[in-house]
């Protein structure tokens, strides 16, 4: 139960887990460090030559999000951006699909 308690002046699962769920500022920590984290493994992944798939930003509802499979032609020194086989313009790679 995740609803605030009157009695208890916060949440079941706050007391279980030791925190509130409620806490914007902890979340958004967690949340970073996730995406941080999943942008790191796809780095240590990418390769020069691999085949990868291109997010669409401008995608409607039934769309799909990614497209075609490009070729990595070049990868920057810290890994971040990519360009692929095509294109004059770098990409990050968090818009990478591998």
């Amino acid at each position: 139960n995740l609803n605030y308690n009157s009695s208890l002046k916060c949440s079941p699962y706050g007391i279980i887990k030791e925190y509130s769920i409620y806490d914007p500022l902890r979340r958004r920590v967690e949340y970073d460090c996730i995406q941080h984290n999943n942008i790191y493994s796809n780095k240590s992944k990418l390769a020069l030559g691999d085949m990868v798939y291109v997010k669409k930003y401008l995608s409607t509802k039934l769309d799909k999000k990614y497209v075609g499979r490009k070729k990595v032609v070049w990868i920057s020194k810290k890994g971040y951006w990519v360009r692929l086989d095509g294109d004059k313009h770098f990409t990050h790679i968090k818009n990478l699909k591998i």
